[in-house]
């Protein structure tokens, strides 16, 4: 019975680039509590994700809910850092819609001149 009062190391491990990882996996933890968010329970989470653990989805399922509040907030802060990388991003030019448009004129040219060639 002592079993039951020790503590529980949650399944969560923070890689070289910074992000967190589910156990062993590659899988990051945003998409264990994003597919919590949709809906899915932790089974299908395993079968979306083979290699994850069903006691470790079950384990973090359960951790998110004792601390929503904590977790949202924390996401809250994740998105506000995307969005100003990615505004730092676009204004520089060298990423969203402008890069798109250069990089399908780029393929455009590529498929003309080699067109010129085989003909």
């Amino acid at each position: 019975m002592d079993f039951l009062f020790e503590p529980i190391q949650l399944p969560i491990r923070r890689d070289l680039g910074g992000a967190l990882r589910v156990g062993s996996t590659r899988m990051v933890y945003e998409l264990v509590i994003g597919a919590f968010q949709e809906g899915h329970d932790p089974r299908d989470v395993c079968e979306m994700f083979p290699g994850v653990d069903l006691g470790e989805i079950s384990l973090l399922y359960g951790h998110y809910l004792l601390n929503r509040d904590k977790h949202d907030e924390m996401y809250r802060l994740y998105e506000e850092a995307g969005d100003r990388i990615r505004k730092r991003i676009e204004a520089s030019g060298h990423g969203g819609l402008e890069l798109k448009e250069k990089l399908r004129a780029r393929l455009q040219e590529a498929e003309a001149a080699r067109a010129s060639v085989t003909q």
